[in-house]
C-alpha cells in the first residue's frame, strides 16, 4: 500500500486528497475475486483515513474511483 495526493473532481469543486490503493482478493461464496481498495484522507484530517472504498473494476484510476463514490 503506498500514499499520494491526486486532484479529484467532487461536489462541484476540485480538491487534492490523500489517497493510498492496494489490490488484494475478496473472498465470498462465490470464491475469491480480486479487488482495488482505496483509503482517502482529506488534506486537513492529521490522522488516519476518513474513506474507505473497494471496487471490482481494477482499470479505474484512484481519481475515477473517488469520483464515481461522490
Amino acid at each position: 500500500m503506498f500514499g499520494r495526493c491526486v486532484a479529484v473532481s467532487r461536489y462541484r469543486t476540485d480538491r487534492t486528497v490523500h489517497i493510498a490503493t492496494t489490490t488484494c482478493l475478496w473472498c465470498s461464496v462465490f470464491g475469491p475475486r480480486p479487488v482495488t481498495v482505496v483509503l482517502l484522507r482529506e488534506p486537513e484530517t492529521s490522522r488516519g483515513y476518513d474513506l474507505a472504498l473497494v471496487t471490482t473494476d481494477l482499470h479505474a484510476t484512484t481519481g475515477q474511483i473517488v469520483e464515481r463514490y461522490a
